[in-house]
């Protein structure tokens, strides 16, 4: 019985941080976000939220679509690089899937 309550705080942990990941997600997709300090951190941040919610490519073609429509919505258009934030992207779901605990449903066994 002792071990139930650790299972519940870990099952309400990643249930927040779920939630979290889809508020994040669905204010970049609404265009709201930092506008004029969003930065690579911010970038990073928003990426890591569609890859634990999605698998991969999924999470990939959405994170690079919904910045997409940001950067236009902040009149921005043009700082969009399609190569550089799959590059970029790619490279944080790579170091996620080698920690297993980042991505538990999501991640690819690195073995």
């Amino acid at each position: 019985m002792g071990g139930h309550g650790g299972e519940s705080a870990n099952v309400r942990k990643e249930l927040k941080k779920a939630m979290a990941n889809e508020e994040i997600i669905e204010e970049f997709e609404q265009g709201r976000g930092p506008c004029e300090s969003f930065h690579h951190a911010d970038h990073i941040r928003v990426a890591f939220a569609y890859l634990s919610q999605y698998p991969v490519l999924e999470a990939l073609q959405k994170f690079c679509a919904a910045l997409q429509r940001f950067a236009a919505a902040q009149g921005k258009p043009g700082l969009y690089h399609e190569t550089i934030t799959w590059a970029y992207s790619e490279t944080l779901a790579s170091a996620a899937a080698r920690a297993t605990f980042l991505l538990p449903d999501k991640a690819v066994s690195a073995s």
